[in-house]
């Protein structure tokens, strides 16, 4: 929550970059993909695991409409990046 009591929404990237298969060091990127996850503190208990595991990317495929309540602070150190369909999620991917 934040200061004013309300639940802080992380807000998926809909910029249209495509993800990078490389990280800038070379090293090969790791991507997180979930489908429709609807329960509220599982968003944030992914990005936390995709933090750990230094993961580039977590792919939110289907609904849009989630939070990332119980991350502890772990989704400003993952990009979140938001798919319709999950043949665009692996589209992207495949042209990564």
């Amino acid at each position: 929550c934040d200061d004013s009591g309300q639940e802080a929404q992380a807000a998926p990237s809909t910029s249209g970059r495509p993800l990078q298969a490389y990280r800038p060091d070379g090293r090969p990127g790791f991507f997180v993909v979930t489908h429709s996850v609807s329960k509220k503190h599982n968003v944030g208990t992914i990005a936390r695991c995709a933090t750990a595991f230094d993961a580039t990317a977590v792919c939110l495929v289907g609904s849009r409409a989630f939070n990332s309540f119980g991350a502890h602070g772990a989704d400003v150190h993952v990009d979140f990046r938001h798919f319709p369909t999950l043949e665009t999620c692996v589209g992207a991917l495949k042209a990564a």
